[in-house]
């Protein structure tokens, strides 16, 4: 029986306008009342994502950050910073690189210096207001969880190639989509969040449910049986994902697995 089920969101859950599908909250109503928690894991900041999701919020979990915070009913269960310095030298790497902008995922918000490039980023956001530009990153007080790089050519082929040629010792360098680069302490994952919320509601990883398109998901694939790979996801998360949806994010996928190996209880199993 599924007890708990995950999904990212960008290229997920949501579309690729960004938009919640129709049926999302019938079906969390389901699942409450089957008692089965619902968890979006990504890699988005938590004052962003929970706004969009405003009327949800005591009814879902927050993986927020790639793993680095864990939100429960407004409640921070669940949180790995980077310290000081780390962020410095981040920033300082990520400064030069071209046709690339930093920025800082923290407790109060999106930080970022280049206001010329911000109403871009917020045009991006689920909620615009949690982009906060200041005069300088170093400078920020707050609980940083990510350094994100937003990447104008491809994080694989640019600003993940400059960041790969120096030693971050306990730092995890990833692509989470084509322009964006997520920087964060290797000790943390959204597999790692995964199985904080399974230790605390005492769900097994054969009671698990997850769904993912891109390589930032890789270790909740290995965190739960029912490891679903996006139809229109990465080819490396399909290679470690148990199963695949019939559909693509735009076309309902997440809802439609849901539907009918949940609700229907007629669960999939691996060949």
């Amino acid at each position: 029986m599924i007890k708990l089920i995950a999904s990212d969101l960008d290229g997920t859950l949501l579309d690729n306008n960004g938009n919640i599908p129709k049926e999302f909250g019938s079906i969390i109503e389901e699942l409450n009342l089957k008692n089965i928690k619902f968890a979006i894991a990504s890699g988005r900041n938590y004052r962003e994502t929970v706004h969009r999701f405003e009327k949800y919020k005591n009814d879902i979990i927050f993986i927020c950050d790639n793993g680095s915070s864990v939100y429960y009913r407004d409640e921070c269960i669940y949180c790995n910073t980077l310290d000081k310095d780390t962020v410095d030298n981040l920033i300082s790497i990520g400064r030069n690189i071209s046709n690339s902008y930093v920025t800082l995922s923290g407790d109060r918000g999106f930080y970022i210096e280049d206001e010329s490039i911000a109403n871009d980023i917020r045009n991006m956001c689920l909620n615009e207001d949690s982009v906060i530009v200041v005069d300088n990153l170093n400078n920020v007080k707050d609980l940083i969880f990510k350094v994100n790089i937003y990447d104008l050519v491809n994080t694989e082929t640019n600003s993940y190639k400059e960041y790969a040629k120096f030693n971050l010792a306990g730092i995890v360098v990833r692509p989470s989509g084509t322009n964006w680069l997520d920087i964060y302490n290797s000790s943390t994952n959204k597999g790692t969040a995964i199985d904080i919320i399974q230790k605390k509601f005492n769900i097994d990883k054969k009671e698990t449910m997850v769904f993912g398109d891109f390589l930032n998901d890789l270790e909740m694939m290995e965190n739960a049986y029912y490891s679903y790979a996006m139809k229109n996801g990465h080819e490396k998360i399909k290679e470690v994902s148990n199963f695949e949806t019939d559909f693509t994010n735009n076309e309902n996928g997440v809802i439609e697995v849901i539907k009918k190996y949940v609700l229907k209880n007629e669960y999939a199993t691996i060949d």
